[in-house]
């Protein structure tokens, strides 16, 4: 099934070009990933310390392949190893704004 037949692949391809052409901040869109760590690891976002280790918070590896997944689908090109190596926000920025 293309994306042409699925909506929500079209709807995802959108997004990322948005956010690509500058539509969403660095910022924004940290704030939307640490939205979605904390619903996967069942806390309040304002509950997750940027700083520390979000292994050391309760994500765990299973969810961090949701993670690479979901970021995958925003348009980001990373992969399992690159975020399990320092697994806090502040390193996620940096890998994700280069």
């Amino acid at each position: 099934m293309g994306a042409s037949s699925n909506p929500f692949g079209v709807i995802r391809l959108a997004y990322a070009y948005f956010r690509s052409m500058g539509g969403c901040g660095m910022d924004e869109f940290m704030d939307e990933l640490k939205t979605h760590i904390a619903d996967l690891v069942d806390v309040a976002p304002e509950d997750i310390d940027e700083e520390e280790e979000l292994i050391d918070q309760g994500l765990n590896s299973l969810r961090l392949v949701e993670v690479v997944t979901w970021l995958r689908t925003q348009g980001h090109d990373v992969d399992f190893t690159d975020l399990a190596e320092d697994t806090s926000l502040v390193a996620w920025h940096e890998i994700l704004a280069d």
